[in-house]
């Protein structure tokens, strides 16, 4: 029997940012919906973010970067590695509410024309935060 493909890589880069990635971590952990993969990108972290990663979620890919790449080096670095069908990129400081990122994908699976999705953002007091600006056109 062929293992089913895996249907989400979700990559988090991080720097110097333990607390919250975490944080971010925990929220996926509960959220057990799809099958993925989880991958962290971290871009020469001091704060002790690698470690603390392998020991809680040892399931976690993590790409150790020696010093900090930058965000979109980063990034590339960790789709370069996700054998995911959908991407999912988020920052550290990112919390999921259960459900949210199996509905993301489903929002793919309905529209094939999509080429992505971006969700509704809240602050901590529940506020929307602004996500995106215009989008480019044709």
């Amino acid at each position: 029997m062929t293992p089913s493909p895996i249907v989400l890589s979700v990559i988090i880069v991080n720097w110097n940012a333990r607390p919250a990635l975490l944080a971010c971590l925990e929220s996926l952990e509960l959220d057990t919906a799809l099958d993925r993969e989880v991958i962290v990108v971290d871009n020469g972290s001091a704060d002790g973010s690698i470690g603390a990663v392998r020991d809680r979620y040892p399931q976690v890919r993590v790409v150790a970067n020696p010093d900090n790449r930058g965000l979109p080096a980063a990034n590339n670095q960790g789709m370069s590695v996700a054998t995911g069908t959908a991407l999912l990129i988020c920052n550290p400081d990112v919390i999921f509410q259960p459900g949210a990122v199996a509905a993301l994908v489903g929002l793919l699976d309905r529209h094939q024309r999509a080429g992505m999705v971006i969700p509704r953002l809240r602050y901590p007091d529940g506020g929307l935060q602004t996500s995106a600006g215009d989008l480019p056109t044709l």
